[in-house]
């Protein structure tokens, strides 16, 4: 206590004939230190309008930065995955074309027999549907995969255009156990080329990509992800001929908010230039990637409240800096009346420093 060294001063000054209690202090070694606090104390609007200004500045404003600003304020999150994706051996293959004379005619197949009555019989069109897989990495999940379409061509027939729809089993987050996310459904991909002169042979090469129209929800907290696990290319649902139509088909699975298609990469064509007398096959090949790609998901609470306090501190040590420097600048350049008070001093005057 500076009490007791001052009074060993005293002692010591007795001692030493005469020398100064400050002189013996000032050859202490200082052992602590600490600056002298000064206090700028305001009864009037003015500080108090500065106490308000300082509140917002330094805790309300940080969180309105926060919170309105969606590259700090976490409410999406995206994450990159290589799906599972399974051919159901589900098709629906057309070829728009014309006859001779100028008729358009088009020829329509189904990969499912009970479909074929709802089919008009004299478009009916009996094709050779080839599929398979191909797995680059060895790691369980199809990188590629290939169709093969072979359609006979009547003789007087001239295709123009070739559009397909392919079924597929389409599977997130089964291969981690700490996945935050899990899609299961089934979903379409359509293929289609339209030519000016007439086919016969189309070479298609892309990727199956994932679209969605809104945001995932956790899979811990709902089964909406699963929702669409449902096939709406089925015997027992379709009743109508025109459900078996390629638009119907395309429509139905594309209305949904999540859903696939094929983004081309590749595409090549020959003409048809054989005669009408001769046998014609229109050939289609397509080659599908499965490649990793992103999804986006909506923030879990817990998540979205670590990134919401971590990016609001943040905020609030540089605002709460601001504050205290435009509080500087203002009460020190006189801008609001105050009254200074140095505590320390007063304190040491009544003997309560330690």
């Amino acid at each position: 206590k500076l009490q007791f060294l001052y009074l060993i001063a005293r002692v010591r000054n007795k001692g030493n004939g005469g020398v100064s209690a400050k002189h013996t202090f000032d050859n202490m070694g200082a052992l602590y230190s600490q600056p002298v606090a000064r206090d700028y104390r305001s009864a009037g609007f003015g500080g108090f309008l500065l106490r308000l200004v300082g509140i917002f500045i330094g805790w309300v404003l940080p969180f309105l930065i926060t919170y309105f600003t969606h590259y700090f304020w976490m409410k999406e999150f995206t994450y990159w995955e290589q799906p599972e994706t399974a051919f159901l051996n589900k098709a629906v293959v057309e070829v728009v074309g014309q006859e001779a004379g100028g008729r358009v005619s088009k020829l329509h197949w189904v990969s499912l027999p009970e479909l074929e009555p709802l089919i008009d019989q004299a478009s009916l069109a009996p094709l050779r549907f080839a599929n398979y897989e191909e797995d680059v990495n060895s790691d369980g999940v199809a990188d590629r995969m290939f169709f093969e379409i072979d359609v006979p061509l009547p003789a007087s027939f001239r295709a123009y255009t070739f559009a397909a729809a392919l079924m597929f089993q389409f599977t997130t987050g089964r291969r981690a156990d700490d996945t935050i996310l899990e899609i299961d459904m089934e979903t379409m991909c359509e293929v289609s080329y339209a030519s000016p002169i007439p086919l016969s042979r189309v070479t298609v090469d892309g990727d199956l990509k994932f679209q969605q129209r809104e945001p995932l929800i956790h899979h811990r907290f709902t089964d909406y992800n699963e929702i669409y696990n449902r096939s709406l290319f089925e015997p027992s649902i379709i009743t109508a001929p025109a459900q078996v139509q390629l638009p119907y088909v395309i429509n139905s699975y594309a209305s949904r908010n999540e859903t696939t298609f094929l983004e081309q990469r590749g595409l090549s064509w020959e003409p048809d230039t054989a005669s009408e007398s001769d046998p014609r096959v229109l050939a289609v090949r397509v080659a599908m990637r499965n490649v990793k790609q992103p999804f986006t998901h909506r923030a879990d609470p817990a998540m979205a409240i670590k990134f919401g306090m971590i990016q609001y501190f943040t905020f609030w040590y540089i605002f709460t800096s601001l504050a205290a420097l435009i509080r500087q600048v203002l009460v020190t350049g006189g801008v609001v009346d105050t009254v200074a008070q140095c505590t320390e001093i007063d304190e040491l005057r009544r003997g309560r420093v330690y």
